[in-house]
């Protein structure tokens, strides 16, 4: 019963003596938004429930230091959390083959590769390396066909994409699939 009357005091007139300890708290914490702030009243909430169940007044605590303290801990391992969930968002950030570089083309054109179908040809020749030339072929979709063709004439990624009229991403695709191993390993 003495539980629920700690629950109680906190609790009367809308959370009113929560809410002031738990403003105590996060006001330290700079960038606040409202969104946060009901998060950490929630949390406040969450954390006078637990204190109340675990409170032990053998101890010599007042009550208000061991929630201020359960709140605290609580308040900071969720601003580390938050912390460390937007650093792994930062750093993993990914950029899209079409997406402008600092130069102002897209990185699908500023990877170097070493994938050259003629060398490729060269390597196996043979009375075999047309089967496996037309064996390729037929593996590739019409689209990555027609690039592989205008590739082998020299054209240039811009002027494939121009021609075609697809985006940097879908001849980025296409491009990715005509250079896999999966395809590839036909030629070798």
């Amino acid at each position: 019963m003495g539980n629920l009357k700690l629950i109680y005091d906190y609790a009367k007139n809308g959370g009113k003596r929560l809410n002031y300890i738990s403003r105590q708290i996060f006001c330290k914490y700079k960038g606040m938004t409202q969104m946060d702030e009901d998060d950490f009243y929630s949390i406040a909430n969450e954390q006078l429930w637990m204190a109340a169940k675990e409170y032990d007044e053998s101890k010599g605590i007042p009550f208000q230091a061991f929630l201020i303290m359960k709140i605290t801990a609580r308040f900071n391992t969720e601003i580390r959390n938050r912390c460390r969930k937007k650093r792994c968002i930062e750093n993993m950030q990914m950029k899209y083959l079409d997406e402008p570089m600092e130069n102002g083309l897209p990185l699908s054109e500023t990877i170097a590769s070493d994938f050259n179908m003629e060398k490729i040809f060269m390597e196996k020749p043979g009375a075999g390396a047309d089967d496996r030339i037309m064996r390729y072929m037929r593996k590739l979709s019409p689209k990555q066909r027609e690039i592989v063709i205008l590739l082998s004439e020299a054209y240039k990624p811009a002027e494939i994409k121009k021609l075609l009229g697809i985006t940097h991403g879908e001849y980025a695709n296409h491009l990715s699939a005509i250079r896999s191993y999966e395809n590839t390993k036909i030629l070798m």
